[in-house]
């Protein structure tokens, strides 16, 4: 009797209903400030002391490291640290004894986890993750720990790996080199990145034989990893600032080194088009970056950090490197860091501004210069502390992401107040979302908004992340009547339960009713669903749609069928691997919705009968149906459905619901039946 209450209690816990919202903005006309309004408006309400969590994406993991969505939104990824458990807890900096774990890839439009990449790094950890602009490929770079045998004693090296996210698996590894390349005393791959034609990736390999190192560009193809050029770039091992022009015509670095010094090479002839010394007065560089403008025109250089000095970004010619302006940084006196940083520079592509992002401060700038136009101070939480993490806006630069108290949100027992959604150029807080506190073994909290700014990814208290929708999360109207498939008359009060497709233990639906004309009228967020109907002595009906799929015009009726002796109904997410008969996880759910049905209707006796499609010969589809059929009987036995009020038959082919010439037709045969015997 308690087992059967567990399920009962997994199928029905209940979840907050979205309300709609509107879509996310356009950027044109007159009435785009009246529907950024309306969409403020709707989600301040709607945000309001509620939490509404899309889903959690647990993972196995130490150390979580980062995560990133895909540039189409589609995905994402997040890598964690493993250390030498035998040595006790490691640090952060203690990377000697880090171990790159698994990298884990999720749909976000389910929730589903896709795959589990394994780098198989013996010591070390995965530095970077990047997609490829269409999301088809992974590439994640490690920062390999060494001891070098006749050399310094150790040091680290990067290694890239490219992976196939239509399956999963490593492609191959890029730009690899041996670890002792005489007459060099050791290589080192630089990071890698993906050119925006999508067909290309660059990286700079050092090789180092000390005093005298070399360093050296190199442009290949993306799948086959041919050499397509290569070219000497004057840099130190430590550049991690670079960025090639939107044109793909250019590459420019910063070095982690003092004086500041921007080089920009042309990436058809390797020719180094200039260096400039970009403006900044610190004893050393905590953050640097540069960047193209969207038109080639010119190159930004930001160096921050350290001593006494004061946040600075240098614009130049792109092709000359004349100096066009000195971009300086505002001092917040009741927040000295943002003295001496800024975390990141970016564009605002609607309102045409370089936007720079620093603790608790936005400061933008007018093109081709350097007029300051606006500095935004962040609303603070209770200790007065906020901090703006870098890469946490999204693509177009408009919309941004900030934590109040962010430096409490990692202590047990303590809380950041919230975090937020912000509209960068306007200076509104969209919403704001509850935080919980963190344990101590996050040492890296991840704040992250989607490209395309409909989906917020945090770090949840137990070490994996947690799905939020913002504003512009899209919404779609569900509506239909619910029927009785014999009668036609309306079912008054049927129960209506949506479920996350990602949400394989079905614990978390949403839950509503028919009204007393059997209609049902809601709205959802634009993600996969599958809603689930019934009704007191019914069968269940379950309807599944997609991102941005409509409620399907078939659905706008639901029949359901009555539970009498000689009625049947198909169950319709039962799914199985290819020509097998083992069970799929997704049909999880559907399988606890059956079991829920027997239990609720001790009286009845049912004959599970499968069913194929004309695929193969007929006797081995009348093998594969039954054993089909016989599976879902032992799996509802372990649901405690008794063993003696099912029978599995096994029909093959021939009768089939649909045409077997299409493949929706195939797809509609390939089905498992209940027969009500008594």
């Amino acid at each position: 009797m308690k087992k059967n209450t567990r399920i009962h209690g997994n199928l029905f816990l209940v979840a907050i209903l979205f309300m709609s919202i509107m879509p996310f903005p356009g950027c044109s006309s007159a009435s785009e400030k009246q529907n950024r309004e309306a969409i403020i408006k709707t989600s301040q309400a709607f945000f309001a002391n509620q939490n509404t969590k899309l889903r959690d994406l647990p993972l196995p993991g130490i150390f979580l490291k980062d995560a990133v969505f895909s540039p189409d939104g589609r995905f994402v990824a997040g890598h964690y640290w493993k250390h030498d458990a035998d040595r006790g807890p490691a640090t952060v900096e203690d990377r000697r004894r880090l171990e790159a774990a698994s990298i884990y890839v999720w749909e976000v439009a389910t929730g589903r986890r896709l795959f589990e990449l394994k780098p198989m790094v013996k010591r070390g950890f995965t530095a970077e993750l990047e997609f490829s602009q269409d999301g088809k490929y992974l590439l994640s770079e490690h920062d390999v720990y060494q001891t070098i045998e006749g050399g310094p004693g150790g040091g680290n090296r990067y290694e890239a790996r490219l992976w196939d996210m239509s399956n999963g698996r490593l492609i191959r590894e890029v730009g690899a080199i041996p670890d002792y390349a005489p007459p060099y005393r050791y290589g080192h791959n630089g990071p890698a990145h993906f050119l925006e034609d999508g067909q290309r990736i660059i990286y700079v390999t050092s090789y180092l034989d000390y005093p005298n190192n070399s360093y050296e560009l190199t442009i290949e193809d993306l799948i086959t990893g041919k050499k397509l050029k290569s070219f000497s770039v004057p840099h130190c091992l430590y550049f991690r600032a670079e960025q090639i022009s939107p044109d793909n015509r250019s590459v420019a670095f910063l070095p982690r080194e003092i004086p500041a010094v921007v080089s920009v090479f042309d990436l058809q002839t390797g020719q180094l088009k200039f260096k400039q010394e970009i403006s900044h007065n610190s004893t050393y560089q905590e953050n640097y970056r540069v960047i193209f403008s969207p038109d080639n025109g010119a190159v930004y250089g930001m160096a921050a950090g350290g001593g006494n000095s004061n946040a600075a970004v240098t614009e130049m010619n792109a092709i000359t490197g004349e100096i066009a302006g000195i971009l300086q940084g505002e001092i917040d006196p009741n927040n000295p860091m943002t003295k001496t940083y800024f975390e990141e520079v970016f564009f605002n592509s609607r309102d045409k501004k370089l936007i720079a992002q620093g603790w608790g401060i936005y400061t933008s700038w007018e093109l081709n210069g350097g007029r300051t136009m606006n500095v935004w101070r962040v609303e603070k939480g209770n200790n007065g502390l906020i901090e703006t993490g870098p890469h946490s806006h999204s693509r177009d630069g408009v919309y941004s992401i900030a934590s109040n108290d962010a430096e409490l949100c990692s202590t047990p027992g303590a809380s950041c107040k919230r975090f937020q959604l912000l509209e960068i150029d306007r200076q509104v807080i969209l919403h704001s979302f509850p935080v919980e506190p963190l344990p101590l073994t996050v040492i890296h909290e991840v704040r992250k908004i989607s490209p395309d700014a409909r989906y917020i990814l945090a770090t949840n208290p137990a070490g994996g992340l947690s799905l939020w929708p913002s504003p512009f999360t899209t919404q779609r109207e569900v509506r239909g009547k619910v029927l009785d498939a014999q009668t036609n008359e309306p079912i008054r009060s049927a129960e209506i339960l949506v479920y996350y497709r990602g949400d394989f233990e079905g614990a978390n639906p949403i839950r509503q009713r028919s009204d007393e004309r059997g209609e049902f009228n809601f709205t959802l967020p634009d993600i996969d669903f599958e809603v689930t109907f019934k009704a007191g002595g019914y069968a269940f009906e379950t309807v599944f749609f997609g991102q941005y799929q409509e409620w399907p015009n078939s659905a706008r009726e639901i029949k359901l069928t009555q539970l009498k002796q000689g009625n049947r109904f198909v169950v319709r997410n039962i799914l199985f691997d290819l020509n097998k008969s083992t069970l799929r996880p997704e049909s999880k759910k559907e399988l606890l919705r059956a079991a829920a049905l027997l239990l609720d209707n001790s009286g009845i006796m049912v004959e599970i009968r499968g069913h194929t499609d004309n695929t193969g010969n007929d006797a081995g589809n009348e093998k594969l149906s039954l054993d089909r059929a016989d599976a879902v009987r032992n799996f509802l036995v372990q649901l405690n459905v008794p063993a003696d009020r099912m029978s599995a038959t096994g029909a093959g082919s021939k009768e089939p619901i649909g045409l077997n010439s299409t493949d929706e037709g195939r797809a509609m045969n390939r089905r498992i039946e209940f027969w009500i015997k008594q």
